[in-house]
């Protein structure tokens, strides 16, 4: 298996990545890393290149052979393509050719020392430790890792050495990034004892529903959340509310669509992220839309709620991770503070949502 062949592997440094396959079948030949027609690059990739036919074919034509049926391996040919013996220049140079989302891990073999990053709406981190750099697209993978993480941004290109990072625009200018916080909560994985996350964590939901009401709840027993900046004229023109989310968030928005119908006494609906964007949905200054995601990451609700914004409408976010897009992105958040979750199947964080949606009902029915 993989990992009897990992204890055979010799070096200092390395990329790689599980991708569900959404561009052909689930194969060897499809499986990350790709690297280009020579070798001279290697890359991996979190996200969707919406252009990579156009852009295939265009390699096709000038001389460019393809392994396999993905969009990541039109990244590493063009990387190659494109080379000029610059590589922050070439790599520049690619993005802009690139239209979709994209969190990438490159490596070139005239510069063995160097994994090369950038981003574009998916997320990306560097964990920095005193003698080793990461690179992850979710930041509670490198918190027990890494000393310092900082967030890669839209726009900009990471270079990383063995001694730290180096973060530079797309102009070739450096840039100082600023670290980000990491809860210890975020940091602690052990099970506590339990034989499984599963069980450890079911057994946390009491304390993640008082965590996240200590937080709701002011001292004279009202409801205020402290990331709303809805005034009370905002929330008396809302005239539909829209919760939006996927898997068992999604569920959460439609008690929360049920909860509201019922005591704001408006118009409320649960829509799946991966389905907002193709009804087309009527949105103005006055719909209120509820965007409910754990990881703070999720990508067809992180393109909803940008959706929602783009339209006008009030967007509130629901989730569980501080430094996620959303976080940063979305001008209302509400924290759920059920800790880190582990296990596959939600249980915290789904009763933490819960908590939120109900009450907020209750909050927008106070106005």
């Amino acid at each position: 298996g993989l990992r009897d062949e990992a204890k055979n592997l010799t070096g200092h440094i390395g990329i790689g990545h599980t991708r569900w396959a959404t561009h052909g079948a689930p194969t060897v030949d499809n499986a990350h890393p790709h690297t280009s027609q020579s070798g001279l690059f290697t890359v991996v990739h979190n996200g969707i290149i919406e252009n990579y036919a156009e852009l295939k074919k265009e390699l096709s034509e000038n001389g460019f052979d393809f392994k396999s049926d993905t969009d990541t391996e039109v990244i590493a040919q063009m990387l190659e393509y494109l080379y000029s013996g610059d590589l922050k220049g070439t790599v520049s140079a690619v993005l802009s050719r690139l239209k979709g989302s994209y969190a990438l891990g490159i490596l070139c073999r005239d510069y063995p020392d160097s994994i090369v990053c950038a981003k574009l709406s998916s997320p990306l981190f560097v964990g920095v430790s005193s003698d080793c750099v990461f690179l992850a697209s979710d930041v509670s993978a490198l918190a027990e890792k890494s000393d310092r993480i900082f967030r890669v941004n839209d726009g900009e290109i990471g270079i990383l050495k063995k001694d730290g990072l180096k973060i530079f625009d797309l102009d070739g200018c450096r840039i100082r990034k600023s670290e980000i916080k990491i809860k210890s909560c975020d940091r602690n994985s052990d099970k506590g004892g339990y034989k499984h996350y599963m069980l450890k964590e079911i057994m946390e939901q009491p304390a993640a529903i008082r965590r996240t009401l200590s937080d709701i709840i002011g001292e004279n027993g009202r409801i205020k959340f402290k990331g709303l900046h809805l005034t009370k004229h905002d929330i008396e023109d809302i005239d539909h509310v829209v919760f939006v989310a996927c898997g068992s968030a999604y569920h959460v928005g439609a008690v929360g669509a049920y909860t509201c119908e019922r005591l704001f006494k408006r118009h409320s609906q649960a829509v799946i992220a991966s389905e907002f964007r193709y009804m087309h949905p009527h949105l103005d200054e006055n719909t209120l839309v509820v965007i409910i995601s754990q990881s703070g990451e999720t990508a067809d609700t992180l393109a909803a709620m940008r959706i929602a914004e783009e339209n006008g409408a009030k967007v509130i976010g629901i989730i569980n991770v501080e430094n996620s897009t959303i976080a940063q992105e979305c001008r209302n958040v509400i924290m759920t503070r059920a800790g880190k979750e582990v296990a596959v199947a939600t249980t915290k964080a789904y009763s933490a949502q819960l908590t939120v949606v109900y009450t907020l009902a209750i909050r927008l029915a106070e106005i």
